[in-house]
């Protein structure tokens, strides 16, 4: 199984293509941006996430957020709580299940 960093699993658990992104930030009106590999800067517009419902998207957030030790999900709680760019990250939007998991 690979091994990911922190900044891997959150964009995991947004259901981001880590062959194309290398980091994502969202902005004070609470739309998202992407850093494509290779680029220096967040310039991928992505918009906002689709309200939660049932399928394919949610199933996998659940499976990466089961398949995350505790220590790494506390560090991906971190890193969304507490963004080095943008502002905070409500993983909550993507159907992680942060309130009985931590």
């Amino acid at each position: 199984m690979p091994i990911y960093d922190v900044e891997s699993n959150l964009l995991r658990l947004m259901n981001l293509p880590l062959s194309r992104f290398s980091g994502v930030v969202r902005t004070s009106d609470g739309f998202y941006i992407g850093r494509e590999q290779g680029d220096i800067g967040y310039n991928a517009f992505l918009g906002n996430p689709a309200p939660l419902h049932d399928g394919p998207g949610l199933e996998n957030t659940l499976r990466v957020w089961h398949s995350l030790s505790q220590s790494d999900r506390e560090a991906v709680i971190e890193l969304a709580a507490n963004p080095e760019d943008g502002t905070p990250i409500p993983l909550e939007e993507f159907g992680v299940p942060i309130r009985v998991s931590v």
